[in-house]
């Protein structure tokens, strides 16, 4: 006969349960809000676990925090990894001065205090985002690489008439023709303020070289939407923090210095995971990458990344539970290799990972649990503010496709 289980004991362990619930969710909501405020507003993910690296090497460990001589470190080895490449491997990035106080104003006036002596890993992140917009704004190329200024060169000598400097007739046609469109009216009166912003001389005609600073602003302006669009794919994912920086270095063995993988090379992730997949396999795996391709271009960024291998993970695909811990491991010792190859000056260091001290998201997850008051106003408010995250995303995602006339 079977035993009646006591009401109060079964209410317990419902509450429990709920109570759970709610402590993950809270936790969530709670890492998605802070890694955004502190990390995600300034740099993608890539980025932000490159400066953390980096900072790492320098931490004091048990303060976790750097001098300013070392953040300063910091900045100008992220300034030579992301805009040394491409013919400007001469370039001095030495931190100035007078570009740390114009640092300091700008970020000033939208809120934001740099420090003038320790630095966490979040102040050191802001610093880096900060410090760059003044190191690209003082320089005459901006941060444009020889490659680049050939193609933009050209296109600006075609219409410049003889002429040192365009007239808006011509930069509409020359923005155009290096791939920028400005079809509505919001985005032309967007476009006039930042013409507006690169005429430096206030001529109301534009050089070459303030050409550049606009293309640059445009390209930044981007990214903005860019880390959004990323880091809303990785919190619909579901996956963690921790999670998604233990699958960077193999999404960057994969997509080399792309910044994605196309649909058709995913064998390679595959030949890593060394995982046996059959013609269903096959198929699930199509139907997978297609559900992910959130922006439908055949190529799987990050974020996209993040929520294929939670698809697979939730499912064990292919036993890939089991494959991933070997792989990753083998991953962060070839990136490690490479980071010590490039101390001894062996080469360069490729837009991949170099060395892998700890994992930063693990810190911000353990600063967040210390932090967490899970049925405050502030927490509720962030439950709130990421189911609507989420819904929105779903709406977008459900969305069909506007039929063609």
């Amino acid at each position: 006969m079977m035993m009646m289980r006591d009401p109060e004991e079964v209410r317990a362990e419902a509450a429990a349960k709920a109570e759970a619930e709610h402590c993950k969710k809270a936790k969530r909501a709670a890492m998605a809000k802070t890694s955004w405020e502190h990390f995600f507003q300034y740099f993608r993910f890539a980025d932000v676990s490159w400066i953390a690296r980096t900072f790492y090497e320098r931490a004091d460990r048990d303060m976790q925090c750097v001098t300013t001589q070392d953040v300063y470190e910091v900045v100008e080895a992220w300034l030579e990894y992301r805009w040394g490449s491409d013919g400007r491997g001469s370039v001095n990035f030495k931190v100035d001065e007078e570009l740390v106080a114009a640092a300091k104003a700008e970020a000033k006036k939208a809120g934001v205090a740099l420090k003038d002596d320790e630095y966490s890993l979040e102040d050191a992140v802001k610093f880096c985002f900060y410090y760059q917009a003044q190191y690209l704004k003082a320089e005459k190329t901006a941060g444009w690489g020889v490659s680049d200024l050939e193609i933009f060169e050209d296109v600006f000598d075609a219409h410049r008439h003889g002429h040192e400097q365009v007239r808006a007739t011509e930069l509409w046609t020359i923005l155009g023709m290096l791939g920028h469109e400005f079809p509505t009216i919001p985005e032309q009166k967007y476009l006039l303020g930042l013409v507006k912003a690169a005429d430096a001389d206030k001529s109301g005609s534009i050089s070459f070289e303030e050409l550049l600073h606009l293309l640059r602003m445009l390209q930044e302006d981007q990214k903005v939407e860019d880390r959004k669009r990323e880091h809303m794919l990785i919190v619909r994912s579901g996956m963690s923090l921790e999670d998604c920086e233990e699958w960077l270095d193999m999404f960057l063995a994969c997509a080399e210095d792309k910044g994605h993988i196309l649909m058709t090379e995913f064998k390679g992730l595959f030949d890593i995971l060394e995982l046996k997949i059959d013609r269903d396999g096959t198929q699930q795996m199509m139907a997978w990458l297609k559900d992910v391709d959130e922006d439908s271009n055949g190529e799987i960024d990050f974020g996209e990344f993040c929520n294929l291998v939670q698809l697979m993970w939730d499912s064990n695909f292919a036993g890939i539970c089991d494959k991933a811990s070997s792989a990753k491991k083998e991953a962060e010792e070839r990136m490690e290799k490479e980071r010590a190859e490039f101390r001894a000056g062996e080469r360069k260091p490729s837009k991949s990972r170099e060395f892998k001290p700890r994992n930063w998201a693990i810190v911000m997850s353990q600063k967040v649990d210390e932090e967490l008051e899970p049925h405050s106003p502030k927490c509720m408010d962030m439950i709130a503010e990421l189911e609507r995250t989420l819904a929105a995303s779903r709406e977008k995602k459900e969305k069909p496709p506007p039929e063609e006339a």
